[in-house]
């Protein structure tokens, strides 16, 4: 097995002898410290879709998929021409904007965007928007993406190039492994690794005619409106548990930031032991506000329920000890959901990317009572990926940078004394409410109520 070798952290300790990357009880990188990392590859050619194809065979009750249902009968709401989205991918528009128009124009043309993506990419200077043109490219292009694949290999960016290289073999045109690089982990953590995640999401809204309308969300797009995401596990426990935690900045009206916990349990096949395949699941009490944005409490609230499911894989890397395994490089899934979108914010589209929703605008949370069925109005369905990443810019793979938020359960935890703030707290919402404080430019209608995350009742009114 291929060697590393150890340095000192930031904060460094004592210089460790090189050894082998062979796992031992307690060792690996759970001390801050860094290692060398040899040329890694992570065998990812499996061909998923002809597994799929020939284990599911031909009953139609297998591939009965509402996602597709929804695609085929739902109409764009982004109603810009695709020279107005061409346009928006351009210089000039924050990198958000010319991201979002990316994946509108790619899931609009599908494989014939790919020269139009390329062009974007040559253009494009924030190495995020490169990424994910470049997934676009690869997601919705097939084999028409090779060459732009290829073409990405030679970024200037290490990032970009590696996640060039995850697309190579996942098209079947060859392994191309990670270059040698330096790793590290931080001691004193809840958690033994996060990784950031890129998410695509199209949002599917029924809207009061009864009909269908579409909203396709991009990865910088989610993380404006919903936040960014990290799927945080400890080696002990990913198998049977994942934490994902998110964040928008600067949300609340005092500086303060949004953060949500999502709890995710389930199955992990492992036949082989640098291969994870697993099926999980998050339920979670929410605040719903009826205005459909976090923190508007103009409408009233009430509590709801998250239900979130998540199926993925992840891959190990043998050259990267953690503990007694090894750590997570790669994983990749789907996930559906269910949520609330206020039509009013949904036709008021402030910032002309086409998607309408703006940060906090969109509720995972839906009311699951009877009476208030109307308030589930969104079928959520998308793709994500995320792989270990230089987080901070030093030119170091990062295995959990982020400061935790949250206790090894998944219960808030933002002062890091290893308890849960207030108890069985998921969101910051629930403070929100307690203290009167409204979302960034909205107007506090005064009203402060007693709510805590298990109580499950109507909190408060207000009109509908």
């Amino acid at each position: 097995m291929a060697a590393f070798t150890v340095v000192p952290a930031v904060r460094p300790s004592a210089q460790e002898p090189v050894k082998p990357a062979t796992p031992a009880p307690g060792g690996g990188l759970t001390q801050e410290r860094e290692i060398d990392v040899v040329p890694s590859q992570l065998n990812l050619g499996d061909d998923l879709k002809a597994m799929v194809a020939t284990d599911l065979g031909v009953d139609p009750a297998e591939w009965t998929h509402f996602r597709v249902a929804l695609d085929r009968v739902s109409r764009r709401f982004d109603t810009r021409s695709d020279a107005e989205v061409i346009k928006a991918m351009g210089v000039g528009n924050s990198s958000t904007l010319r991201e979002q128009a990316v994946f509108e124009y790619a899931d609009r043309h599908r494989e014939k965007a790919v020269p139009g993506l390329l062009r974007a990419y040559q253009n494009e200077a924030d190495p995020r928007v490169r990424i994910d043109a470049l997934w676009a490219a690869a997601k919705f292009g097939g084999t028409n993406a090779v060459g732009f694949v290829k073409t990405a290999l030679e970024d200037s960016n290490i990032e970009v190039r590696e996640w060039a290289s995850i697309f190579h073999e996942e098209l079947g045109v060859g392994v191309v492994g990670f270059g040698s690089r330096k790793v590290r982990g931080y001691a004193g953590r809840v958690f033994d690794q996060s990784i950031p995640l890129h998410i695509l999401c199209n949002v599917y809204v029924k809207t009061p005619l009864k009909t269908w309308v579409k909203v396709v969300l991009s990865p910088l797009k989610i993380e404006e409106v919903f936040g960014k995401c990290h799927a945080n596990t400890t080696v002990a426990s990913r198998e049977h548990r994942m934490v994902m935690t998110k964040r928008i900045k600067n949300y609340y009206t005092d500086g303060a930031p949004h953060y949500e916990t999502f709890r995710f349990h389930g199955l992990t096949e492992r036949t082989n032991p640098n291969t994870a395949n697993f099926a999980f699941v998050s339920t979670e009490k929410r605040p719903f506000f009826v205005s459909g944005q976090i923190g508007n409490t103009s409408a009233g609230v009430m509590d709801g329920d998250v239900n979130f499911v998540r199926v993925g894989q992840w891959k190990l890397d043998p050259n990267i000890p953690v503990r007694d395994d090894f750590a997570i490089r790669y994983v990749k899934g789907n996930f559906l959901s269910w949520g609330y979108v206020s039509m009013a914010q949904l036709l008021d589209d402030d910032d002309g990317d086409g998607s309408t929703l703006d940060r906090g605008e969109f509720l995972r949370a839906v009311v699951a009572d009877d009476d208030k069925g109307e308030y589930c109005n969104a079928f959520v369905s998308g793709t994500w990926k995320g792989k270990m990443t230089d987080e901070d810019g030093d030119g170091i793979l990062d295995l959990n940078l982020p400061e935790t938020i949250c206790t090894a359960a998944g219960w808030l935890d933002l002062d890091h004394d290893g308890k849960a703030d207030e108890p069985r707290a998921t969101t910051t919402a629930y403070r929100t409410i307690n203290r009167g404080q409204g979302a960034p430019n909205v107007p506090n209608d005064g009203r402060v109520v007693d709510v805590g995350p298990s109580r499950g009742r109507e909190i408060t009114g207000g009109a509908r």
